[in-house]
């Protein structure tokens, strides 16, 4: 998975970086901007999350539509 937005522990790293970023922020602009960000990467995360699941469910059942059939 090389892409950020598919794996949810690195969506929540960078969640965790901008919730760090707006603890100093110089604005409340930039204090917003920064915990919308990292309530948006905290959505991936678990959007990620779920995509996993799902995919994980279709291959159990995939694999057991093949042991039966083998059967």
């Amino acid at each position: 998975m090389s892409n950020s937005a598919s794996n949810p522990t690195e969506c929540r790293d960078r969640a965790a970086q901008c919730f760090q970023l707006a603890a100093t922020a110089g604005s409340a602009l930039q204090r917003t901007v920064l915990l919308n960000a990292a309530n948006s990467w905290l959505n991936l995360a678990t959007q990620a999350e779920r995509d996993i699941a799902q995919q994980k469910l279709e291959d159990t059942r995939e694999h057991a539509g093949r042991s039966r059939s083998a059967a």
